[in-house]
């Protein structure tokens, strides 16, 4: 788990944001990387735990204003809690987080 100081940055593109999230499992920095996702990644994600029966805190969708610097930075913060949670949840702690795919994706 990491707290709202070690939250990264997020990058703005033309058209969409890319969220830079560190995610680090127990309290070892070896067991620590970086997330680099598009808010539609996360959202697809989500989608697939809900289809298990898991609803997690996913911060919510905005079609009209979703490049606003203040909106990006409540978003990012909402996005570590996420993944916070999911490195944290009795069921999902004995999965791994594939760091390697275009989206973040869980594997058992």
């Amino acid at each position: 788990s990491l707290e709202d100081d070690d939250l990264e940055a997020s990058q703005n593109l033309q058209s969409h944001t890319e969220y830079i999230i560190r995610v680090q499992r127990g309290v070892s920095t070896e067991n620590s990387w970086t997330v680099i996702r598009r808010y539609s990644d996360f959202d697809m994600l989500n989608n697939s735990l809900l289809i298990s029966g898991l609803n997690l805190p996913l911060p919510p969708k905005k079609l009209i204003g979703n490049m606003d610097r203040e909106f990006i930075a409540e978003r990012q913060k909402g996005l570590q809690a996420y993944l916070n949670f999911l490195t944290q949840h009795h069921i999902l702690s004995s999965c791994e987080l594939s760091k390697s795919s275009s989206t973040p994706t869980i594997i058992p």
